[in-house]
C-alpha cells in the first residue's frame, strides 16, 4: 500500500512575518493546544505542511527563513511536545508475523511471555504489568544485569494488583523462593524513594520491607552487605525521555536523530521497544558452537518468518495492525555477561568474546561516517524503536515495514 501525502504548493512568497512572530506563542497557555497534534486538526495539519515545505529543497527559500522556521518548529516541539514532522512511510512490505511478545516488568529481570498486549508510549503492557515499571536498587545505584547477573534469576509477575516476585528454582534453596505483596498497599503507603544512579536519577514508590529483605538475600552473591529495595514507577517517572546521545569518547558524542520529543521511557534507557527476528538468531547460531536464544538479547517484539537475516536493519517503520513503531537506533551490546536463561549458568569470558566477535563480523551496519569506527567494534543485534501510534498487538499479527533503503531520509 502506497501512502501519499498532499502538501501545500511550495512557498514562493513565504509568510516571513508569521514565522518571526512566533514569540506570540509564548503567550498561549500550555494546556490550550495540548491535544492539537493528537487530534490531527487543521492547525496541526497546516503547521506540519508549513515545516515540510521549508525543508523542501525545491522551494528555493532563503537560508535565513529556513533557519527561522526550524527555530519555530523546535520551539513548538519543546513547549507543547508536538511532533510536527511529516511522516511518509511510503511502501509497506509484509515481512512476517509476531512470533513472541515479552514484557519485562522488572528491569534486568526475566521476561514474561504474553499472547497479547497494549503497545503504549512506555512499552508493552498487560493491565498493571508494564514493561520496566519496577527496578531493584541499592542506595547508590540501580541493579543491572550486565553487572549484577543475579538479576537474571528473578521474575516479577502481576495478577491484578497482586505482585509475585520469584527466584529461579535452586538459586537459594534455603531461602524463601517467592514473595507476594499488593500494589494497592504500596500506593496507599506512598513512600517515595530517590536513587542517584550514575545513568539517571531514579524515583519511585518503595515496595516495602518484606520485598526488600527477600531481594537482599537472593542477590547477596553479587553485592554482599548492601540492602536492596524494590521500587515501583507508579506515575513518578512518566515524563522521562530516553537517552538519545551516544558518547563515542571523552570529547565526541553523536545524537541519534529519529527520536521525537514525545518519546518516553520509565526505567528503560534507550527506547521503549526492542525488536529482533528469529531468522537473525538462526543465522547467528549457525556461526556459534554454543547456541543462544533470543532471551539472551531481551527483545519485546520477536518477528517470525522474515526472509533474510538482519533484515530488520533496513526497517525504518514497523506496522502491526494500528500500531506504528519507528526505528530510533540499532540495539548495541557493549558488555556480554549473560546467564543462560534455561540453566542459570553464567557464560564464560571466552564464550562472551566469541559471541561479541561473531556479532561484529556478521554484517556491516550502515550509518553516518562519524559512526563507522563505533560500529566496526560494537556488536549489534536487533533494533530499538519508539512508537508513533499506540494500540493492541497479538502473537500471530501481520508485520509490515517501510524500508530505509526506499528513502535516504531515513538513514541513520
Amino acid at each position: 500500500m502506497k501512502v501519499t501525502w498532499r502538501l501545500a504548493p511550495p512557498l514562493r512568497s513565504p509568510p516571513r512575518a508569521a514565522i518571526m512572530d512566533s514569540c506570540l506563542f509564548q503567550l498561549i497557555p500550555q494546556d490550550l493546544f495540548v491535544d492539537t497534534v493528537e487530534s490531527n486538526n487543521s492547525l496541526a495539519s497546516a503547521l506540519t505542511c508549513l515545516f515540510a515545505n521549508t525543508e523542501d529543497s525545491t522551494a528555493r527559500l532563503s537560508p535565513p527563513l529556513v533557519l527561522e522556521a526550524h527555530r519555530f518548529k523546535d520551539h513548538l516541539s519543546a513547549k507543547f511536545e508536538w511532533d510536527l514532522t511529516l511522516t511518509d512511510e511510503g511502501e509497506w512490505d509484509e515481512v512476517g508475523e509476531v512470533g513472541e511478545l515479552i514484557v519485562y516488568p522488572l528491569k534486568s529481570g526475566r521476561g514474561v511471555k504474553v499472547t497479547e498486549a497494549e503497545a503504549t508510549r512506555y512499552g508493552l503492557a498487560v493491565d498493571l504489568m508494564e514493561d520496566r515499571s519496577f527496578v531493584a536498587a541499592y542506595p547508590s545505584n540501580v541493579l543491572r544485569g550486565k553487572f549484577d547477573s543475579g538479576m537474571f534469576d528473578l521474575t516479577l509477575t502481576l495478577d491484578g494488583s497482586m505482585v509475585t516476585l520469584r527466584c529461579r528454582q535452586g538459586k537459594e534453596e534455603e531461602e524463601k523462593e517467592e514473595v507476594h505483596f499488593d500494589l494497592q498497599d504500596v500506593m496507599k503507603e506512598g513512600k517515595v524513594v530517590e536513587i542517584p544512579d550514575y545513568r539517571y536519577d531514579v524515583k519511585g514508590y518503595d515496595c516495602g520491607d518484606e520485598a526488600a529483605a527477600w531481594l537482599t538475600k537472593v542477590t547477596q552473591a553479587t553485592r554482599k552487605g548492601e540492602n536492596v529495595r524494590l521500587v515501583y514507577n507508579g506515575d513518578l517517572m512518566r515524563n522521562r525521555r530516553p537517552e538519545t546521545v551516544l558518547k563515542l569518547n571523552m570529547h565526541k558524542t553523536y545524537t541519534y536523530r529519529f527520536y521525537k520529543p514525545s518519546d518516553r521511557v520509565t526505567y528503560a534507557e534507550s527506547a521503549a521497544y526492542m525488536l529482533a527476528s528469529e531468522t537473525s538468531l538462526a543465522d547467528l547460531n549457525e556461526r556459534l558452537l554454543k547456541k543462544v536464544t533470543l532471551d539472551w538479547f531481551r527483545p519485546n517484539l520477536v518477528v517470525r518468518g522474515v526472509r533474510r537475516a538482519y533484515d530488520e536493519d533496513d526497517w525504518a517503520y514497523v506496522r502491526i495492525g494500528d500500531v506504528v513503531l519507528r526505528r530510533v537506533k540499532p540495539c548495541t551490546k557493549h558488555v556480554f555477561k549473560y546467564v543462560d536463561p534455561e540453566t542459570g549458568e553464567k557464560s564464560t569470558n571466552q564464550e562472551d568474546r566469541v559471541l561479541r566477535k561473531t556479532l561484529i563480523s556478521s554484517r556491516k551496519i550502515k550509518g553516518p561516517k562519524s559512526l563507522e569506527y563505533y560500529f566496526k567494534y560494537t556488536p549489534v543485534f536487533g533494533v530499538h524503536l519508539g512508537i508513533d501510534s499506540c494500540g493492541k498487538v497479538r502473537v500471530g499479527d501481520k508485520v509490515e515495514v517501510a524500508r530505509v533503503s526506499s528513502n535516504p531520509r531515513w538513514e541513520l
